[in-house]
């Protein structure tokens, strides 16, 4: 009961601004509709920001069976958007290219995962520091993965 309470307090939502939560230790069996409406989340005029990140990210394997093309995956500094991306399937999978934009420096960025299928909002706050010169791709040049909930294997 506590987890399940837990899980809905961390991906439920009023607003289009989530409650940012670090990953709640939950599992993929627990993974329940819930009543998220999809946020409005828009992506930012790049024109107006001197400063791009530029990454690829993937979804850990409990959530990818649930990715359709009316998700979202907003990544934030603080409570600037700096990006929107839907995902775009490949060989390997599903991934979602950010360029992330902001002005600022020494930020950390969060992110925010839609899911249409499930109707919830999964949060990461402080992902990783805001770094304009790191790889699009993580060291085994793949997509980097988020990891939004505990896998039952790891318990």
């Amino acid at each position: 009961m506590l987890a399940a309470f837990a899980l809905m307090w961390s991906c439920s939502s009023d607003d289009d601004d989530p409650e940012v939560v670090d990953p709640v230790n939950f599992t993929e069996t627990q993974l329940t509709p819930g009543n998220d409406e999809r946020p409005s989340w828009t992506k930012p005029d790049y024109r107006q920001f001197q400063q791009t990140m530029t990454v690829q990210v993937r979804l850990q394997e409990a959530l990818s069976s649930y990715i359709t093309s009316q998700d979202l995956l907003c990544a934030k500094l603080g409570d600037q958007i700096g990006a929107v991306a839907v995902p775009n399937e490949s060989e390997i999978g599903y991934y979602f290219p950010l360029s992330i934009a902001t002005n600022k420096s020494d930020v950390m960025v969060s992110i925010h995962y839609y899911c249409d299928s499930l109707h919830r909002i999964f949060s990461i706050e402080n992902w990783r520091k805001y770094d304009e010169s790191i790889s699009p791709l993580d060291e085994d040049n793949e997509p980097y993965l988020l990891e939004f909930i505990t896998s039952e294997k790891s318990e």
